[in-house]
């Protein structure tokens, strides 16, 4: 039977550990917990320590969990050495995996390379230690938690291991690719298309304008008969932003945009995509939360931004002033792989505030586009690439969530590929 309580015992119990002790055992591992600090130890309770020996385990304090913001946790263990997991001799832990974990959730390798970041401003996926390790595709803070509740186990409490979970969610970028763009979009297209001497995009677009051809990127029942496969409705994102350079969706205040997006919310979860104009604008941001808000006629609280284009804090502060409670953006745009250790959810924590905030993060592990832009690679190695991270999520009873587009119905060779993922 569950112990009671799990009473964490440490000298020192500051906002870092206190919020990465409720992220390790009460989120991931189900138990309640009690702090040094604000509470008398039980005689039912199990004992955790921290810097000390105290407890029936006891993890050693590395110190970076009492440090102040400008100075960061630098990982010091090799990656081949953190996948030997955490062991326990004579109720000491090898690892501090508090402080581990903490470094990982935390997205503390983040904040010290402005200088490094892409040209849209983003986090480059080379400067992450799991990337540099090779490493991405494999969720270790998952794992390092695994092998912790072994241990657990071995001291004899129960627990209830969460299951590998497969999920997926759309990005509504552009509804369509030819249709209600308009005279000058339109024409700009076929200039376009003319320059580059692509005939058959040229006549593909006529087709869809005479209305000879369905719209290849109105694909909207193949996302409905695809998202029956799964237990839980994907959540959609849509684009509401202002026409732009890297901002080209349909204006918002087109009727079809607006009965196309009636259609789609009556059958799914819809959320924000912030437009690439909306970069650390939190009034631009606002305002397009408000334009989805009067379409839905109700409130707007989930996220993920176009072009994945975040920067820490500043990008999740904005969303957290907007009153959004979930953001679906951590990921690579480039890669794939776990940008923050792990498949599972967490909440962020703002280390320059150094505060435990209620923004809920869902990590992504791969976007179909990626695969086909980035890799330049077939469905079948798409197929293969989320078949191998599936494999590790089992494994680990970790998670694996995928990004598609309503574009890649339109893609040659990339047809019924949710399916086929699903009869993995």
């Amino acid at each position: 039977m569950k112990t009671k309580r799990i009473f964490f015992s440490s000298g020192s119990i500051g906002p870092r550990l206190r919020y990465v002790v409720k992220e390790i055992f009460v989120r991931r591992l189900g138990f309640l917990v009690a702090f040094s600090d604000s509470e008398d130890v039980r005689p039912d309770d199990f004992v955790v320590g921290y810097g000390n020996d105290t407890g029936q385990i006891n993890f050693p304090d590395s110190g970076y969990l009492s440090l102040g913001q400008t100075i960061r946790y630098n990982l010091e263990d090799e990656i081949s050495s953190l996948k030997k997991g955490i062991s326990c001799v004579n109720g000491t832990l090898s690892l501090d995996l508090p402080a581990i974990v903490f470094w990982f959730l935390s997205r503390m390798e983040e904040y010290d390379v402005e200088s490094e970041t892409d040209s849209y401003g983003r986090f480059k996926s080379q400067n992450s230690y799991l990337v540099k390790n090779n490493s991405q595709n494999y969720p270790i803070v998952d794992f390092l938690v695994k092998s912790f509740s072994q241990i657990l186990i071995d001291f004899g409490l129960a627990i209830d291991q969460k299951k590998s979970e497969f999920e997926i969610s759309f990005d509504i970028d552009n509804p369509t690719a030819f249709l209600h763009k308009g005279f000058w979009r339109t024409s700009a297209g076929f200039f376009q298309d003319l320059l580059k001497l692509n005939f058959s995009g040229i006549a593909e677009r006529s087709r869809v304008l005479l209305g000879l051809t369905k719209d290849p990127y109105q694909n909207f029942d193949a996302i409905v008969k695809d998202s029956d496969l799964f237990q839980k409705k994907p959540n959609t994102f849509f684009w509401i932003g202002d026409y732009g350079k890297n901002d080209k969706g349909l204006s918002w205040k087109s009727d079809f945009f607006f009965f196309f997006f009636v259609r789609h919310s009556k059958k799914f979860p819809v959320g924000l995509h912030p437009s690439f104009k909306s970069y650390l604008n939190s009034n631009q941001l606002k305002v397009e939360k408000g334009r989805l808000e009067s379409l839905l006629e109700s409130k707007v609280e989930i996220s993920r931004f176009h072009f994945l284009r975040f920067k820490l804090p500043e990008s999740y502060r904005i969303l957290s002033d907007a009153d959004i409670k979930e953001d679906f953006s951590m990921g690579f745009s480039d890669i794939s792989g776990y940008r923050a250790g792990t498949g599972f959810s967490f909440y962020w924590y703002d280390l320059e505030s150094e505060i435990e905030t209620d923004l809920l993060i869902h990590p992504f592990f791969t976007m179909d586009s990626i695969s086909k832009f980035k890799y330049q690679e077939s469905a079948t190695a798409f197929v293969k690439r989320v078949q191998n991270a599936l494999n590790v999520s089992e494994e680990l009873h970790s998670k694996v969530h995928v990004i598609f587009h309503n574009e890649h119905y339109a893609w040659k060779g990339w047809e019924n590929l949710i399916q086929r993922l699903k009869t993995i």
